[in-house]
């Protein structure tokens, strides 16, 4: 008898419906969004408080994994997880046509072994029609993951309603997403041959601390590379073109092999920050489009998350940043 309660017991909870109380029409009441599962799919039912009518959706397929609903304003989310994907589905209410729209979609997915796996995230908004990759990159020569620039592009689409086929859009997405994945990957190692080689012919002897773009959120077009010879730290200023990479500034006087060392960029702004004993040193630079050059800004040292010290303006706007001198700045 144990035995027949507790498979009864799995059963129900295998087969039972999630049950969301959200308004998705603006009538202030609330609707009932019903997620029904059945064994490797899932169907939305939604029955809107003010009609008479239950709108449905074709089965969302999934193997061994979950599926949850949650409330977004003016509508809902569907996630879908299994093995080593993500979905998520953003529906809302379109109160002129009166049917429930699809107007974003997610979609992660992991590949590779578990020693050399990468990951890729895409999303895709249906109301301004434009696709964002996000995609990592193993470089088996240097055995190092790195984050590709994010991948933008205009991806026209039909609509898509809560009772139109959302599976088949889906592998569609899949199959781009290789596609600009392979694409990214490729523009990538082409990207790291070129720099290889302009290091070589421009900085001959150097060794490459870091290239601090890959660790930037931004679609700056600037590298920013810290480079070391002899104990001697050089930062280099290094464009990207259609015709490869231009050197539009460098300065071996910012960083010391014994700082600690860090870059951030924002616009047209660059700082460079150097932990020392004394606190971290900030040297903030920002770049003349008159002149088309980058000039000192601001500069300061920084103590347990507080600036105590900032130098003057007298210097801000005038030093460039191929004549900065650090040891000018004694704080």
């Amino acid at each position: 008898m144990k035995k027949t309660i507790l498979l009864l017991s799995t059963t129900l909870t295998l087969f039972a419906s999630q049950t969301l109380w959200t308004d998705i029409d603006g009538d202030k009441k609330q609707d009932k969004i019903e997620l029904v599962k059945q064994k490797g799919s899932v169907t939305i039912r939604c029955k809107l408080t003010a009609q008479n009518r239950v709108y449905k959706s074709k089965p969302f397929e999934y193997g061994i994994g979950e599926a949850s609903l949650s409330k977004k304003r003016g509508g809902f989310i569907l996630d879908i997880t299994q093995n080593r994907e993500e979905v998520s589905y953003q529906f809302r209410y379109e109160p002129k046509v009166k049917k429930i729209r699809l107007i974003g979609l997610n979609y992660f997915s992991m590949t590779g072994n578990i020693s050399h796996s990468t990951s890729s995230k895409n999303s895709l908004n249906l109301l301004t029609q434009k696709f964002v990759g996000e995609y990592e990159y193993y470089s088996p020569t240097t055995q190092e993951y790195k984050k590709l620039p994010t991948f933008y592009i205009k991806y026209p689409i039909k609509k898509f309603y809560l009772n139109s086929d959302l599976s088949a859009l889906v592998r569609k997405i899949e199959v781009n997403s290789d596609k600009y994945e392979s694409k990214a990957c490729k523009k990538y190692e082409t990207s790291s041959k070129s720099m290889v080689s302009f290091i070589k012919r421009n900085f001959p002897h150097h060794k490459l601390f870091k290239n601090f773009k890959e660790d930037i959120e931004s679609n700056s077009d600037i590298n920013i590379l810290v480079l070391e010879k002899n104990g001697k730290m050089t930062v280099a200023l290094v464009k990207s073109t259609k015709r490869g990479f231009k050197l539009i500034g460098k300065n071996s006087h910012i960083f010391n092999k014994k700082d600690s060392i860090s870059v951030t960029q924002r616009g047209r702004y660059i700082s460079f920050e150097a932990g020392t004993a004394k606190g971290l040193e900030i040297y903030t630079f920002r770049y003349n489009l008159k002149y088309r050059q980058w000039y000192l800004y601001k500069c300061g040292l920084s103590k347990n998350s507080k600036t105590i010290k900032l130098k003057t303006k007298k210097d801000f706007g005038v030093v460039r940043f191929k004549d900065f001198m650090r040891s000018q700045f004694r704080f």
